[in-house]
């Protein structure tokens, strides 16, 4: 299954990082914290390690006060960066 690929279902992310289902499917739709990977034929939704991290990362910065809009760009910029360095 996914998870041996070291994917885990949006249901098991939402256990590991007490975070409701509903939360993550909505920072799916604004793009905030997209699946890795998408089953074609259930939409189940994996998350990768890197993405739990990240996951953990956003929830502190909302604890901080900081507004998802802002969130998103500083994502952006992780990633952006992540990329550069590879």
């Amino acid at each position: 299954m996914a998870e041996e690929k070291n994917q885990y279902s949006i249901g098991k992310v939402s256990t590991l990082c007490n975070v409701p289902v509903r939360t993550l499917r909505y920072y799916d739709k604004i793009g905030l914290l997209v699946p890795e990977y998408r089953k074609d034929e259930s939409n189940y939704r994996y998350y990768t390690q890197d993405q739990i991290l990240t996951l953990f990362i956003i929830r502190k910065l909302k604890l901080l006060g900081i507004p998802l809009k802002e969130i998103h760009e500083i994502n952006s910029s992780r990633d952006s960066f992540k990329k550069r360095k590879e």
